[in-house]
């Protein structure tokens, strides 16, 4: 028998805060991203998967002149950890990496001014990456060589099985790269294809309008009943062979029998759209609108439990400030101030109190 599922809360749905569209998990902290450049692009981080801090957004800090979008913070797609170094895609362009886990960015010139969606790694260590227009490239030495999939649809995501690359297309295809060969597979669908998994004896994709297709090969897929309607967003595949799916208005199905039937799971996360999942520990987490980010687990799962936050400690006034005032007032100011950094003498105490 296996466990239950339940669904835990790690970071709550905020007014201010944008979308979560992708996670990395290195060994030493959990990153997410997301946003868009109209609505708080962010890059937030955990080290107990528990409490959440912003990270430097790939943005005005760095060289202009590397991004073809300009000096600006834009929104992020996803974000990839290859041993310590972290890279991040997004609008505009958006490419960059991080040799100290987000703290600051290098900004890569990818050679498009169309949003960059998913990032992977190849089987030969070469980073992909792909987005609107048809692109997708491969980056060695942090630069950017483009490989033509013979489409000019959206490449929604790039998934490496063993030496291919699979990207996920618009118009409801897979396109496979193998040495330089494109092979263009038909799954049944006709809308945007959102997530792909291999389990240990089938192929199970996802996409909008509640596709799920299932293939034993990669080669040719059936479609498989959903029992919904909505925009299935990403697949993955648990330590114990489940499978979980995540979508619109707070769809989280899961299937015990390598994708064949699905049943939805209950939790009290509403109807936000949720739209990234990723294996963790026993469970996954799951990310979606407004920043919500939640873990997906058997009760017993206890996974980064006993680590502590590296970020607790005091912090200077300018970071602290750093998530915007609304936010800072709501969550941080009672940090800030248990920390000591906003402690004042006894004499100017109370009036500096009443001031601020």
């Amino acid at each position: 028998m296996t466990a239950e599922l339940e669904v835990t809360v790690l970071h709550a749905a905020r007014r201010d805060a944008g979308y979560v569209a992708g996670f990395a998990i290195t060994d030493e902290l959990l990153v997410a991203v997301g946003g868009t450049s109209n609505r708080t692009p962010m890059c937030l981080a955990s080290s107990n998967a528990r409490q959440f801090e912003p990270r430097t957004i790939p943005g005005a800090e760095l060289d202009p002149s590397l991004s073809s979008s300009g000096p600006r913070e834009v929104g992020l797609r996803a974000v990839l950890s290859v041993g310590d170094v972290l890279w991040t895609c997004g609008e505009y362009g958006r490419l960059a990496v991080s040799n100290d886990l987000g703290q600051s960015w290098r900004l890569l010139d990818a050679g498009t001014t169309g949003c960059l969606y998913s990032l992977a790694l190849g089987a030969d260590g070469v980073v992909w990456v792909v987005g609107d227009d048809g692109y997708a490239a491969r980056i060695v030495d942090e630069r950017s060589t483009r490989v033509d999939f013979g489409t000019m649809v959206r490449l929604s995501r790039v998934v490496v099985v063993r030496d291919a690359i699979y990207v996920l297309c618009f118009d409801g295809k897979l396109r496979r790269w193998v040495d330089g060969a494109i092979t263009e597979i038909e799954t049944g669908a006709t809308k945007p294809l959102t997530g792909l998994v291999q389990t240990r004896s089938n192929w199970v994709v996802t996409g909008d309008g509640g596709f799920i297709g299932r293939s034993p090969d990669g080669s040719w897929f059936s479609r498989v009943a959903s029992g919904v309607d909505v925009d299935l967003e990403g697949i993955a595949l648990l330590a114990d062979g489940r499978l979980i799916i995540v979508g619109d208005r707070g769809q989280i199905l899961v299937s015990s029998d390598d994708g064949r039937t699905w049943r939805a799971v209950p939790s009290a996360l509403g109807l936000v759209h949720l739209w990234c999942v990723k294996p963790f520990g026993s469970g996954v987490l799951i990310g979606g609108d407004d920043g919500v980010i939640a873990r997906l687990a058997p009760p017993d799962d206890v996974t980064w439990s006993d680590r502590a936050n590296i970020f607790a400690g005091a912090k200077p006034l300018d970071a602290a400030f750093a998530v915007g005032p609304e936010r800072f007032l709501e969550d941080g100011l009672v940090a800030f101030l248990a920390a000591g950094e906003g402690s004042v003498d006894a004499e100017e105490g109370e009036d500096d109190g009443d001031d601020d």
